[in-house]
């Protein structure tokens, strides 16, 4: 103001970090796209569950053997959600092979500038424990809901079929 007054009169400068400059400019569009995802993610969650649970419907003769040999639920439980972990293991590590690939294509794509500080691109660790944690939730979400539901089924089939054998065999039990 005392360099050039006329020009310089009633001006104010504000000095602040760029957190508190994109906090002012509102957080709104940043939640939509995190809603977004969100629900990009709950959809495909929903596509893989309703595959295991035809996977396992199809296996329900496999898994009413393994009953009727003596495993218990909880180990059946635990097969299935592990074949889901190895599924969704398999998942997170292509989802991160094809974001380190599209990165790579990025960077490739930017015009050559002679300066060497140009911006640089990679994977940060943040994103990477993000993606193990939505890895780990999915197999929550896609194998916990067909897992139990399957193992269920499994048990009513067995059950029914151990009655219905027993009624329709008059000397079941008995002597003749």
């Amino acid at each position: 103001e005392r360099t050039y007054p006329d020009t310089n009169k009633d001006t104010v400068a504000y000095v602040r970090t760029e957190f508190e400059r994109r906090l002012a400019q509102g957080i709104q569009f940043p939640a939509v796209l995190m809603g977004l995802m969100v629900l990009v993610l709950l959809i495909a969650c929903a596509n893989v569950a309703g595959l295991l649970m035809a996977r396992s419907t199809s296996r329900l003769r496999e898994i009413s053997t393994q009953i009727a040999v003596g495993a218990s639920r909880s180990t059946l439980v635990r097969q299935l959600l592990t074949e889901s972990a190895v599924l969704a293991l398999l998942g997170g590590v292509a989802g991160i092979l094809l974001g380190h690939a599209c990165i790579r294509g990025f960077s490739a794509m930017l015009p050559y500038s002679p300066v060497p500080t140009g911006p640089e691109f990679h994977l940060d660790m943040r994103v990477l424990g993000y993606a193990l944690l939505a890895s780990t939730s999915c197999v929550f979400l896609c194998g916990l809901a067909p897992a139990f539901s399957t193992v269920n089924e499994a048990m009513v089939r067995i059950s029914s079929n151990v009655r219905g054998t027993a009624a329709e065999n008059l000397s079941y039990g008995g002597l003749t």
